[in-house]
């Protein structure tokens, strides 16, 4: 993945603030940092891209979990429920199901495919008794490293999940909990399998709209063959709102006809195309983004 610094121009339109517009530019140092950004005063904290493998949702009902597929995480689902966990087997793993995140709902993670219902949940289903979300699956998980580990995520039972992990003998095996309590202002709790231990990285969900990031899409490479691969690009965070427009001069602030979405890489990567040495770059194209506080920016 080549090297890209972000030049931003931003204009807040159609808001009782004065207009406000500003240049401004986001260095991801080699692909190495997401960087977070709020434009209402350009703050853009930084967090390690690849200091963690695992995230779970903090609010909503959909408990997410994601994996850092940019960083090389890949996630398949076993034919294993939790009550094999001990007689799992990795064998043939490679023709079981590779699953990664969405690319347009924070709330579908790799843990979260191929739902059967609406109780379902991906990794464990909902109990409408105990209000808790139980887990039903195993999932092979094969890490940066390539080491390979069998995972289950046991149970989100009064606001803390509990998962477990281990080789795929059973050796090494690890209980984590997590409490919602301790990530309470932001969106995911984070965790590294590769170091045994949480990260902290995300900035509080109040505090940035957009993230310059990495993530894994799925690239067709033939008649129904896809290979998912990392791109660089945009992401929103929840509760925001985006518009493409094409074809119409991009000094313009006109706002009609938009079509907005909550898409979170409707910015995504395809503003830009690789050319072989460098880019090239979509012309006529704005994006309009829309905050919970309703101030629109282009």
């Amino acid at each position: 993945m080549k090297h890209l610094k972000f030049a931003l121009a931003f204009l807040l339109i159609g808001s009782v603030v004065s207009a406000q517009e500003k240049a401004d530019s986001v260095n991801t140092r080699n692909n190495t940092v997401d960087v977070y950004y709020k434009m209402a005063d350009g703050s853009k904290p930084t967090a390690d891209r690849d200091n963690w493998d695992i995230a779970l949702e903090n609010k909503g009902f959909t408990s997410s979990v994601l994996i850092n597929g940019q960083k090389g995480v890949q996630l398949y689902s076993s034919p294993y429920t939790v009550e094999e966990w001990a007689n799992f087997d990795s064998t043939g793993y490679m023709t079981w199901k590779e699953t990664i995140n969405s690319t347009e709902s924070w709330s579908s993670g790799a843990f979260n495919q191929d739902l059967s219902g609406d109780t379902d949940l991906g990794w464990g289903k909902y109990d409408f008794t105990t209000h808790s979300v139980n887990g039903d699956s195993i999932f092979l998980i094969v890490l940066a490293d390539k080491s390979v580990k069998k995972i289950m995520i046991d149970q989100l039972a009064g606001s803390v999940y509990t998962f477990t992990y281990a080789d795929v003998d059973g050796s090494n095996e690890k209980v984590v909990e997590m409490k919602k309590s301790d990530i309470e202002t932001q969106n995911f709790g984070f965790y590294s399998i590769e170091n045994d231990q949480a990260v902290s990285r995300e900035p509080n969900t109040a505090d940035w709209d957009l993230v310059f990031t990495q993530y894994l899409t799925p690239i067709p490479t033939g008649p129904g063959q896809f290979i998912n691969y990392p791109v660089a690009g945009v992401k929103i965070n929840k509760g925001i709102e985006v518009a493409q427009r094409d074809g119409i001069d991009v000094m313009s602030d006109d706002t009609m006809s938009l079509t907005w979405t909550t898409n979170i890489t409707e910015i995504g990567s395809d503003w830009k195309s690789f050319n072989g040495t460098g880019y090239d770059y979509a012309e006529d194209r704005a994006y309009f983004v829309r905050l919970a506080d309703e101030s629109m920016w282009k």
